[in-house]
């Protein structure tokens, strides 16, 4: 365990180092912040996880040569966006982790379109003149309601600390 506390904080201490050399825009557009906080994700996944214990190997690497990586040539920039990602689908899919208001934005969305379809149909049924209006309150009335049932989901995700 001391070994892993080890890693990351080595980690740590390299991104920080190399954070005045960046630019200030490239290292918010570039997203160094998610990186390391996944990097400490990865961290204490490593021990149970095979694929979290691999990618510690590449983490480092990124870490002690993020400077290169980030103003570096496109190819080197393209290899952190796709370590990023791959940390982010990895996390996301076999860890269970969520982006930040996941199910409020998901549910709105199926609720807008769920909401149109039958304020559509009932407005069609009542007055077929009115449909404008009725597609209106529909669709407003279950964004309202999906977006409810979203936080309510969201919280439970962020209360089991399983935010990216």
């Amino acid at each position: 365990m001391e070994n892993q506390e080890s890693w990351f904080s080595q980690v740590e201490s390299n991104i920080f180092e190399n954070r005045e050399k960046i630019y200030y825009r490239d290292y918010r557009f570039f997203q160094v912040d998610r990186f390391l906080k996944l990097a400490g994700k990865v961290d204490n996944y490593s021990s149970s996880c095979r694929e979290c214990n691999s990618m510690k190997r590449d983490i480092s690497e990124v870490a002690d040569n993020l400077t290169d990586y980030l103003s570096g040539s496109s190819k080197m920039r393209r290899k952190y966006e796709s370590e990023l990602s791959r940390m982010l689908e990895h996390m996301r899919y076999e860890h269970g982790f969520y982006p930040l208001e996941y199910y409020s934005s998901t549910y709105s969305a199926w609720g807008l379109v769920i909401g149109l379809v039958l304020g559509y149909g009932i407005s069609y049924l009542i007055s077929p003149e009115s449909w404008l209006y009725g597609i209106s309150v529909g669709g407003m009335s279950c964004v309202l309601i999906a977006r409810q049932f979203g936080k309510k989901k969201d919280k439970v995700i962020k209360a089991a600390d399983l935010i990216l």
